[in-house]
């Protein structure tokens, strides 16, 4: 996975490989994810509202670029996705 920070940064900043994608009710993701997760409880209650279930990306090899590129650097003739992009 190659992470885009969008704006103010803009850039490509880094990637990582998917260790595992888990697949739980949000009660037990939140347990299983939260010391990693980068966000409040409240924030992921929201975004799992009226849910069921719930997915999780676990990382693996994380690698943030010492110098990061543009979108037009990495993919010329190109636009920043809106939520992800297959490269």
């Amino acid at each position: 996975m190659v992470i885009y920070a969008t704006l103010p940064v803009g850039k490509i900043i880094g990637e990582f490989d998917i260790d595992e994608v888990i697949f739980r009710d949000p009660e037990t993701l939140w347990q299983e994810t939260k010391k990693h997760a980068g966000i409040s409880k409240v924030f992921f209650d929201s975004y799992f509202n009226n849910r069921n279930k719930g997915f999780a990306i676990k990382v693996k090899n994380p690698k943030r670029y010492e110098n990061p590129m543009t979108f037009k650097d990495f993919l010329p003739n190109s636009i920043p996705p809106q939520s992800y992009r297959y490269i």
